[in-house]
């Protein structure tokens, strides 16, 4: 079908990308999808409601995972929940957001990145400037470093629409034709400097920090050197530990994915990598929805809070039906990073 715009012109079907007739039932594929994009927006949604209603607990972590949520908030509901399902009314309703879809949904996937990268440098220097760190664990300092994840990801997912692949609103440009190389040496570079180059840096990282905890020579040396105590040094191997561990889930649910679509947008296109790409779409979209709900479980003030509102529900659902409420109390959540 044609589109016709307001000056009577007439313009042929926007270029989508084709790609081989898959063998895996599309219908399962897209309602899975769905579901967990919906799930994702929920718990998402939740996780940024925690963290913006409990003021006291705000820090350099939390900041950094308001942020990292919202991404993915984003990535759910601007992004995965359009491309996947309604890009082909799209590109007849929509053509110019048509066109900038696929470029912030690689926007939110750099970002969603760099902020691991932040959590991995937070952890990175809460264990090797200890004091220093105390006087800074304040969400006031995550901003600068928050804004600038941001500014690159979107500079670097944009860069396209300024260059090569022009986007119009008459018509909906997933894809260049007209300069395919410029497409797969930008995708290339892009996702090697944002997205794999940061992972290997993080890994190096935590690598580095598992061999100085366990390290008793190493240990020693910076308890003497930052005067901190060796609790205080097992707080933190523990905390490493977990996120180290999330980092982990990160890799094994999105790195596969975003391999895959490396490898197509590379022109390396078979049936079987094609059905794969989809399969494993649905484990990129499930990170999303465990995410966040892994942060609120390993990270003590954002389960206490949790456990705290859930305690209030409960004595008011007591109190409402005139039962006796059993007294819960809990101290004050502190915004000391270590605690954290």
């Amino acid at each position: 079908m044609n589109v016709t715009t307001n000056a009577t012109q007439t313009f042929p079907p926007p270029p989508l990308v084709v790609f081989p007739r898959p063998i895996i039932d599309s219908r399962a594929l897209d309602i899975s999808a769905v579901v967990l994009i919906s799930l994702g927006i929920v718990t998402n949604g939740i996780a940024i409601l925690i963290i913006a209603i409990n003021r006291k607990i705000w820090n350099i972590t939390h900041g950094i995972l308001a942020s990292m949520f919202a991404a993915s908030l984003l990535y759910d509901t601007i992004y995965a929940l359009p491309f996947f399902n309604f890009l082909d009314s799209l590109a007849v309703t929509a053509p110019l957001f048509c066109s900038l879809v696929r470029g912030i949904g690689l926007t939110l996937m750099f970002v969603t990145t760099l902020h691991h990268c932040l959590i991995c440098f937070n952890r990175y220097l809460c264990l090797a400037h200890p004091f220093k760190y105390r006087l800074r664990a304040s969400y006031r300092y995550a901003v600068p470093l928050i804004v600038m994840v941001w500014a690159a990801g979107i500079i670097t997912g944009s860069a396209p629409y300024y260059t090569f692949r022009i986007p119009t609103t008459n018509r909906c440009v997933v894809t260049s034709l007209r300069s395919p190389e410029s497409e797969r040496v930008y995708l290339n570079i892009a996702t090697g400097v944002l997205y794999f180059l940061p992972l290997g840096i993080m890994i190096i990282s935590y690598c580095h920090l598992f061999y100085v905890i366990n390290n008793k020579p190493k240990l020693l040396s910076l308890m003497r050197v930052n005067t901190v105590s060796q609790s205080f040094l097992e707080l933190n191997k523990k905390l490493i530990q977990q996120t180290c561990a999330i980092l982990g889930v990160y890799i094994m649910l999105w790195m596969p994915y975003q391999t895959i679509f490396l490898l197509i947008a590379n022109r390396i296109v078979t049936l079987p990598l094609y059905n794969a790409f989809r399969v494993l779409r649905l484990f990129a979209l499930a990170y999303l929805v465990i995410n966040p709900l892994l942060f609120m479980y390993h990270i003590s003030t954002l389960r206490k809070e949790n456990m705290r509102g859930f305690a209030k529900k409960i004595q008011t659902q007591h109190t409402n039906g005139h039962f006796t409420p059993t007294s819960i109390e809990y101290k004050r959540t502190t915004t000391y990073e270590s605690n954290v």
